[in-house]
């Protein structure tokens, strides 16, 4: 079950109980971001022994980190399509406006239901 999470990420309370989306983008998001040890692995619970997102996090604003981004979004976004979390999963970053953006479309049949941007 996914817990729906605010603007700020923090949990969404309605009457005291926590929210629940269908969309399933927390679990996205945890797999694209978190940067937590577990099993003495950086990574997430999934099969995602090493999001490296993070690493990106200072890199210098070139197309060649761009490209580097995208591969290992699409490494992710893969692994999370394998776990059947969504029929097709689309990632894509670009260095726009001096701001590293990685941009996750995610599909279930042939509809979008999830599209965000982040600053990496």
């Amino acid at each position: 079950m996914d817990f729906l999470l605010d603007d700020k990420l923090d949990l969404m309370l309605d009457g005291n109980e926590l929210s629940v989306q269908k969309d399933e983008e927390t679990t996205l998001m945890t797999a694209f971001f978190t940067d937590a040890r577990m099993s003495k692995q950086r990574g997430y619970w999934l099969n995602i022994q090493s999001s490296e997102i993070w690493q990106y996090d200072q890199s210098r604003l070139t197309n060649e980190t761009a490209r580097e981004l995208r591969e290992t979004a699409k490494t992710i976004s893969d692994k999370l399509v394998d776990y059947g979390l969504y029929n097709r999963i689309e990632a894509d970053a670009y260095v726009k406006d001096g701001i590293m953006t990685l941009e996750i479309n995610c599909y279930d049949t042939k509809q979008l239901v999830f599209n965000k941007k982040f600053a990496v």
